[in-house]
């Protein structure tokens, strides 16, 4: 079972990296699966890689279902 989690992406920074927040923790993470990446959007994260970026509408959703686990 894989297990991705919600971040905002708080700086993208060179070489396909990015400074994330994860529930008031940074880290830093490999945006090579999405280049479209931009700050202050939100990305679900897996193993230091971002996977996927979160549209609007769909980040409350995920925000509340993270808060659950």
């Amino acid at each position: 079972m894989c297990l991705c989690v919600p971040a905002k992406i708080i700086k993208i920074c060179s070489d396909n990296k990015a400074i994330i927040d994860l529930k008031g923790i940074q880290k830093s993470i490999a945006l090579d699966f999405v280049p479209e990446a931009r700050e202050n959007q939100y990305v679900l994260v897996h193993a230091g890689l971002a996977i996927s970026v979160l549209e609007e509408s769909e980040v409350e959703d995920y925000l509340k279902t993270w808060e659950k686990a």
